[in-house]
């Protein structure tokens, strides 16, 4: 977890040093919509492409550097979105040992509740990333916004 966060905030930095400009045409299209998720919803944006690999893990630390995020969501979004996937890594590991072991001792109720729960889990966050982003793009969310 340690590296990863010193991964995250590295990219993070080298974004902030960046020409916002040429990041956004290195992103592409289809992180342009996130980058106004982003900015929007910050924390919980984050959170979400943590969860759901939207992106490669340097790209959307670059673009959250480059938009000017602040750097505390930033961080706080990685450690809690990285962390379901660190822990199926665990006891994934866990019921690998397990196996070699004793083949017995595999529990496949948890690997499978644990499977189940990520993919269901990716699904949500994918569906909500892209609706937000969906509805940040529409003229209704951005009229309503400005009323406010």
């Amino acid at each position: 977890m340690t590296g990863i966060e010193l991964s995250a905030w590295l990219t993070f930095v080298a974004g902030k040093r960046l020409d916002r400009e040429a990041v956004r045409r290195v992103a592409g299209a289809k992180l342009n919509d996130i980058i106004q998720v982003l900015r929007r919803r910050g924390l919980v944006a984050i959170t979400a492409l943590r969860l759901v690999p939207l992106a490669p893990f340097a790209v959307e630390g670059v673009v959250a550097g480059a938009i000017r995020m602040k750097s505390w969501p930033f961080m706080a979004g990685t450690a809690i979105g990285i962390l379901p996937g660190t822990l199926t890594s665990t006891v994934f590991g866990d019921q690998l040992q397990a196996a070699m072991e004793d083949p017995a001792k595999v529990n496949y109720w948890l690997i499978g509740a644990v499977l189940a729960l990520l993919g269901a889990a990716t699904w949500f966050v994918r569906r909500w990333l892209v609706n937000s982003a969906a509805a940040l793009s529409s003229p209704d969310e951005v009229d309503g916004a400005r009323a406010a």
